[in-house]
């Protein structure tokens, strides 16, 4: 059994990720890249930076959240895997927006 923390958590965790698909697709449709493998070069830094922010934030959850069922690990473990989480998750934010700034570079020439 999943704490109910974590599981609100892993449904924000998809929202986000509905929402930046969502943003990538609006963005795709009104100004399409031109070039293949500009688009491509996108696509992998978008899903990049997607999947490195879906582990870490999975990571930060599922840390604290084995505490509460079977405890696993210390509470000085747990934190170090919350705060590396967080830091994965921060590096896959900043991937996704560099993901973004790629796509409006190459749509504008």
């Amino acid at each position: 059994m999943v704490p109910g923390f974590v599981q609100l958590g892993l449904i924000a965790l998809l929202f986000q990720l509905t929402i930046i698909g969502g943003f990538y697709g609006y963005l795709r449709y009104r100004h399409p890249v031109a070039d293949s493998s500009t688009r491509r070069r996108v696509m992998k830094v978008l899903a990049g930076g997607a999947c490195l922010l879906a582990i870490g934030q999975a990571a930060a959850l599922g840390a604290l959240g084995s505490l509460m069922v079977t405890p696993l690990l210390s509470f000085e473990q747990a934190l170090f895997i919350q705060d590396a989480g967080l830091f994965l998750t921060l590096v896959g934010y900043i991937v996704v927006f560099a993901g973004f700034v790629l796509h409006s570079r190459a749509s504008v020439s």
